[in-house]
């Protein structure tokens, strides 16, 4: 065998192992584009995005073979982008050409099905020369399909909160752990006399209230946080852009995150500024019916609509000689009415309960059995038109009824001494 022979041989034994590693690494190479989530591909810098390389995931995202988009055969790949984001495509491919560096977005396609709500998300790259000359793009795309809807559902949810916590007529906002406000509706907003939401949002309370106020409700956020327990139904007021005070019924609860740690608060105020202002005008009718009552000079009760007594003024104690906790859930008439008129008695509280007013002359008697003569007055108390109570006003006309007895008894004196004068008498009005 010549040297030349020899040589031959010893190449083809040489190169034998080098064609199966070159093979070997090739259907590697294949097996591992295979398993990828999405293709690969290679294409030029042209507006069909002519490609000369799709491995064969892309029959799994785009509906077709791989070999429809080679040179152009069926179809290009620019014709499979959704057509609103086929200038965008370009735009941004180009401009990262240009600097030499990778490229990335997102975009829907239509399927072979048609359907064209299908997104991908593409990076690549331009592969250049030695000389820097552009010879292709290489670059991967996979199927974001679901993860596009989740978004979509997810932003959907988002809109759908937020149009209900901003349509709300409560304020609704939350905190962070520093106690700065992450979010504030509408109503918030306008509580705070701002004109966005981005005008409180990272600030806290000190930054928002006077010192005063805002210490108090920092305490009730720390409680929140620190404790988990939650703040529920506290009267408290705000400061509108006014100053003027703005009532609120407060809630605030512990926000927690999915592995139930606590990452903030969420915050509840009801308006109940006109609630407080009609309580304190029922205040101040109260205490001004209550003045009232008791400075009266007359004897005061009031009843229920059984006849048993809720309250009495001081007048009534002192006609009547009873303490008022001798008298409270009595019946009135089994208090202060003689046997001899228990029947009249019984008589006006049933025609008093029934609506009737009645005002008489009457006699009534005192704790310590003396009989004491009265005006009464007994009439209804309606509320909306319904009957809740009946009242009994009682004026001392002893004194009156004296001195009627007595201009009697001087009259029928005068009478007599008319009759038997033997002189005449003659009476002139001054």
């Amino acid at each position: 065998m010549t040297d030349k022979e020899i040589r031959s041989d010893e190449a083809a034994v040489v190169q034998r192992p080098s064609e199966e590693a070159l093979r070997d690494s090739e259907e590697r190479y294949r097996t591992m584009i295979g398993n990828l989530p999405g293709f690969v591909y290679r294409c030029q810098n042209d507006r069909d995005w002519t490609m000369s390389f799709m491995s064969d995931g892309c029959r799994d995202i785009t509906g077709y073979a791989p070999e429809d988009f080679l040179h152009n055969k069926k179809l290009a790949f620019n014709d499979i982008i959704r057509q609103d984001y086929r200038e965008r495509v370009w735009l941004n491919v180009q401009n990262c050409v240009q600097q030499k560096k990778a490229f990335q977005h997102e975009y829907p396609i239509v399927v072979a099905s048609g359907e064209t709500d299908h997104w991908v998300w593409e990076r690549g790259r331009g592969i250049f020369s030695d000389a820097g000359q552009l010879l292709y793009i290489e670059g991967f795309i996979s199927d974001i399909t679901e993860r596009k809807q989740a978004e979509e559902t997810l932003q959907n949810e988002r809109l759908l909160l937020r149009t209900l916590i901003d349509n709300i007529p409560d304020s609704i906002y939350s905190k962070d752990l520093a106690c700065r406000k992450t979010l504030a509706n509408s109503t918030e907003v306008r509580y705070l006399g701002v004109k966005s939401e981005a005008d409180v949002l990272g600030k806290d309370d000190f930054d928002i209230y006077p010192k005063e106020l805002a210490e108090k409700f920092f305490a009730d956020d720390q409680l929140v946080l620190q404790t988990g327990k939650p703040v529920l139904n506290r009267e408290e007021y705000i400061l509108d852009e006014k100053q003027q005070k703005r009532w609120l019924l407060s809630s605030k609860l512990p926000l927690r995150n999915q592995e139930g740690r606590i990452i903030g608060l969420v915050g509840i105020g009801r308006d109940i500024t006109a609630h407080k202002h009609a309580e304190e005008e029922v205040q101040r009718e109260r205490a001004f019916f209550d003045q009232l009552v008791e400075t009266a000079p007359e004897g005061i009760a009031i009843a229920d609509t059984q006849g048993r007594v809720l309250r009495v003024n001081a007048e009534f104690v002192r006609m009547f000689g009873y303490g008022v906790d001798e008298v409270v859930g009595q019946y009135l008439d089994d208090l202060v009415a003689p046997p001899a008129r228990w029947e009249e008695a019984e008589a006006l509280t049933r025609s008093t309960i029934q609506g009737g007013k009645n005002l008489l002359e009457t006699v009534r008697r005192r704790k310590d059995g003396t009989l004491v003569d009265v005006s009464l007055i007994g009439a209804s108390i309606l509320v909306a038109g319904k009957l809740e109570a009946v009242y009994a006003i009682y004026r001392d006309i002893t004194e009156r009824k004296r001195a009627e007895e007595a201009l009697r008894e001087s009259e029928a004196l005068y009478q007599s001494l008319v009759k038997v004068s033997p002189l005449s008498i003659c009476r002139k009005d001054l």
